[in-house]
């Protein structure tokens, strides 16, 4: 979530709709869950007796981490956006 979020806003300044940021940090932390896994089952998993519970493991961790990354995609890009409006309304 916060690797996610801290690269959307890194973005601020690349000029981007803010859903099309949203969905492109959505994305990002959807592969970050899916490369984190696929290298904790390669490390652990094989040959241990974690095996027989692993599926189910992975399962969760993958369905939590895309929502934690699509969660700080959205908030990051709503405080982008935020930050535009205060900037174009000025004092």
């Amino acid at each position: 979530m916060l690797l996610t979020g801290g690269l959307v806003l890194l973005t601020e300044r690349v000029r981007l709709a803010t859903w099309n940021r949203a969905a492109l940090g959505a994305g990002f932390g959807a592969i970050a869950a899916i490369a984190w896994e696929l290298l904790e089952y390669l490390a652990f998993v094989p040959n241990s007796p974690e095996a027989a519970t692993a599926y189910r493991d992975t399962l969760g961790d993958l369905v939590l981490g895309t929502i934690g990354g699509s969660l700080a995609a959205i908030a990051a890009s709503w405080l982008i956006e935020r930050r535009r409006d205060r900037g174009a309304a000025g004092p």
